[in-house]
């Protein structure tokens, strides 16, 4: 799983990108253009992938006629109603998450379920010992269980060392911030998009990246971070904080 596994998902990628120049005319036959069952989008082979072909590019090419991409599949996870449709080629897969209508333009095939679809994915966030399953093709995301993970031959997941969801342990407050170390950033999540990870339990912590504990004229301790702003201390949860030394404002 790629670093980018948090803005790929929230992106909701459903395709593969790209396109492809073809020659033009003359070799427009050497090149074969692809098409699917499900979808108007024409495909070629490049080197090792399979990418989407432009209406420009296979005008260009003096519009080769598609052939058929045979032995496309579709296959569901046990745990998620989204139905994937999976085209092999020598050396690549072309995956799909469907849309209810490219299901239809397909004829409604009855997907096998399994959780062996091509594409899948294993994270563990560095917040937790949970771990949660995708698809590179779909923003689709499941917490697992230990059974589930088993059923995917216990993939190897990707740790996510400078990702996680944070929670403040030192007062109650329902935020939660996702947490990137590398990005340098920590920002409050919506109930939304927590849900949309399948509720990754976040970590209880004393401090969140970003936050400071601010000391104020009078004496007061301000706390202001990503799930909490301007929020005076009383001096048990300064206590409970760890006692964090606070500085001046800027």
């Amino acid at each position: 799983m790629r670093k980018t596994f948090i803005a790929a998902l929230a992106a909701g990628v459903m395709a593969t990108a790209g396109s492809v120049m073809l020659a033009g005319p003359a070799q427009a036959e050497s090149v074969p253009v692809f098409s699917v069952p499900y979808s108007s989008t024409l495909y070629v082979l490049g080197e090792g992938t399979i990418e989407a072909l432009s209406y420009e590019d296979w005008q260009a090419a003096g519009f080769p006629a598609p052939t058929l991409a045979p032995n496309t599949e579709y296959g569901s996870y046990p745990w998620s109603p989204v139905i994937y449709a999976v085209t092999p080629f020598a050396d690549d897969a072309l995956i799909n998450a469907l849309t209810p209508d490219e299901w239809a333009r397909a004829g409604w095939p009855a997907p096998q379920v399994t959780a062996q679809i091509p594409g899948t994915i294993v994270a563990k966030f560095a917040s937790s010992d949970e771990l949660f399953a995708a698809n590179v093709q779909s923003p689709d995301v499941h917490k697992l269980t230990f059974a589930e993970w088993g059923q995917l031959g216990y993939l190897a997941p990707e740790f996510l060392n400078d990702q996680g969801f944070y929670q403040l342990a030192w007062v109650d407050v329902p935020g939660i911030a996702y947490q990137d170390l590398q990005e340098g950033s920590a920002v409050e999540i919506s109930f939304e998009a927590w849900a949309a990870y399948d509720y990754p339990t976040p970590a209880k912590v004393n401090r969140i990246y970003g936050d400071q504990f601010l000391l104020q004229g009078n004496g007061d301790i301000v706390y202001d971070g990503p799930t909490l702003a301007d929020y005076t201390l009383s001096y048990a949860e300064w206590q409970a904080a760890g006692f964090p030394t606070p500085v001046a404002p800027s």
